[in-house]
C-alpha cells in the first residue's frame, strides 16, 4: 500500500476535507457511475491520490490509494 503505515492511511482518509477534493468523474465503461478524486497531504507529508465511489447499497468505497507526483 504505497509504503504507508495502516494508521497513517486511516488517519488521512478519515480526515479528508472539502479542501482535499480535486474532481468528480464518471467511470469509463459506465457514464452513470461517478467517482470522487481527492489529493490530500498525508500525515507523513506525502501527497496522495484517493478515488472513491459508491456501491449498489450507497456505501462509500475507496477504490484507489496511491502516492501522487503532482
Amino acid at each position: 500500500m504505497t509504503g504507508f503505515a495502516y494508521d497513517a492511511a486511516v488517519s488521512t482518509t478519515g480526515g479528508l476535507t472539502c479542501k482535499d477534493f480535486y474532481e468528480s468523474m464518471t467511470v469509463r465503461h459506465d457514464g452513470k457511475l461517478w467517482q470522487g478524486v481527492f489529493l490530500p497531504i498525508c500525515v507523513i507529508g506525502k501527497k496522495l491520490y484517493l478515488k472513491f465511489t459508491k456501491d449498489a447499497q450507497g456505501n462509500r468505497l475507496l477504490i484507489s490509494f496511491e502516492g501522487s507526483e503532482s
